[in-house]
């Protein structure tokens, strides 16, 4: 029995330089966003030491179907889509840079890529591009959301959606004038 317990140790310690990848960080696509004017999105990382010399990242085509948390979900990225990370060894600084090359092939919902470090890791600063504004940058208002699981996160790029409060207050101002124009006439 000692030696089996020996032998168990010593496979563990083995195996254990060896699980280089312990924590997946996917972004994901929300289909509330306006998907022709996103032709960029950059968000950066932090934590656990990230370095890109001991990590991956993936874009996921709209024909793969990618396992997250055990959900399959369907890939967000036409062909025309590139990726490139970004880092500085001096300030520590990682991001990763996708950008869409062909305008004509925008985004749909899904997952769109994944990053793969040995560390406990977050994404943040999430930056969509549009090329067609004046200042390059998405003009609609956007949330990500993080839905976290054991070994990694989930973050979940989707428009901000118009709150009942203001739908209720335009509809008391419409009903307002039309109350007004009838005293009137």
């Amino acid at each position: 029995m000692k030696k089996l317990s020996v032998l168990v140790a010593a496979l563990f310690v083995m195996l254990l330089p060896y699980s280089v990848f312990g924590y997946v960080v996917y972004i994901e696509v929300a289909p509330s966003l306006q998907f022709s004017n996103i032709d960029g999105l950059q968000f950066d990382i932090s934590g656990g030491g990230f370095s890109w010399s001991n990590s991956t990242s993936s874009l996921y085509l709209t024909t793969a179907t990618v396992n997250v948390n055990g959900v399959d979900k369907t890939g967000a990225v036409t062909a025309n889509w590139s990726k490139s990370n970004v880092s500085s060894p001096t300030t520590g600084f990682a991001a990763v840079d996708l950008y869409n090359n062909d305008t004509a092939t925008p985004l749909v919902a899904g997952v769109l890529a994944s990053v793969t470090a040995p560390n406990a890791f977050t994404a943040s600063n999430f930056r969509l591009a549009d090329s067609t504004q004046m200042n390059g940058k998405y003009p609609y208002a956007f949330t990500v959301s993080t839905i976290t699981f054991t070994g990694g996160a989930e973050y979940v790029v989707s428009a901000v959606p118009i709150p009942a409060a203001v739908w209720l207050l335009g509809s008391g101002l419409l009903g307002l004038v039309a109350v007004r124009r009838r005293r009137k006439a």
